[in-house]
C-alpha cells in the first residue's frame, strides 16, 4: 500500500566488504522511496536521544544501520533508527521500512 507514495529516488549505499588495506567497499542501489523532512528525537544504538531531520519510507530490505548510508540529492545521510511498518490493509508487518536519518556529512 505504501508503494503508491514512493515518489523520490534515493540510493542505498550498503557496506559490502573490506579490501586488503581494510578500506570498506560499498554497493549502491537506486530505488524509489518517500522522503519527509520532519524533526524528531529518536534513540540511537547507544540509547541516546538524537535529532533526526529526515525520515525515509522504502520497500523492505536488509540493512546494517551502523554501516549503510542513504544518498539523496547528492548528500549522504547515516541511518539512526529503522522501524518496520505495518501495512494499512493487512496485519502483515514488514512490507516497508521507515528510516530515521542523521545530519548529512
Amino acid at each position: 500500500m505504501y508503494s503508491i507514495y514512493l515518489r523520490d529516488e534515493i540510493i542505498v549505499r550498503q557496506a559490502d566488504s573490506h579490501d586488503k588495506w581494510n578500506t570498506e567497499s560499498y554497493v549502491d542501489d537506486k530505488m524509489k522511496a518517500r522522503v519527509d523532512y520532519k524533526t524528531k528525537f529518536v534513540s540511537n544504538n547507544m540509547g541516546e536521544k538524537v535529532e533526526s531531520q529526515m525520515q525515509v519510507i522504502m520497500p523492505n530490505r536488509t540493512l546494517n544501520k551502523h554501516k549503510d548510508k542513504i544518498i539523496f540529492e547528492d548528500e549522504t545521510y547515516p541511518i539512526i533508527k529503522v522501524e518496520r511498518l505495518r501495512s494499512w490493509n493487512s496485519k502483515k508487518v514488514g512490507s516497508h521500512l521507515k528510516l530515521y536519518l542523521g545530519s548529512a556529512g
